[in-house]
């Protein structure tokens, strides 16, 4: 057996290449085969979730203390100034939108 790691070879010769067109040629199928069970045959309108953004800020000022505590208070005060600009996204309600071209 000749290489190291995921792409070692059983044959002397073999060209290290298509091992790679065999996991690229899985992850096409797999993704051909999983598609369309992860669309939506009855489509509604759906509640905005707003956990991630809210994770997103959360996860986004811890950042933010670390950079303080850091003594990067330039990171931090820019992260801080995005945090306040991102959180009326999370917070405040959401305006439905229609398009001029469709029925209300």
């Amino acid at each position: 057996m000749t290489g190291k790691g995921a792409f070692a070879t059983e044959w002397p010769g073999a060209i290290p290449g298509i091992a790679l067109l065999k996991v690229a040629a899985t992850c096409v199928i797999a993704l051909l085969l999983a598609t369309p069970s992860l669309i939506n045959k009855r489509p509604v309108e759906q509640a905005v979730d707003r956990q991630p953004m809210i994770i997103y800020l959360l996860l986004n000022a811890m950042f933010g203390l670390a950079a303080l505590c850091q003594g990067a208070s330039l990171a931090a005060g820019i992260i801080a100034v995005f945090n306040c600009l991102l959180l009326p996204l999370a917070v405040l309600p959401q305006v439905k939108h229609h398009c001029s071209n469709s029925p209300p």
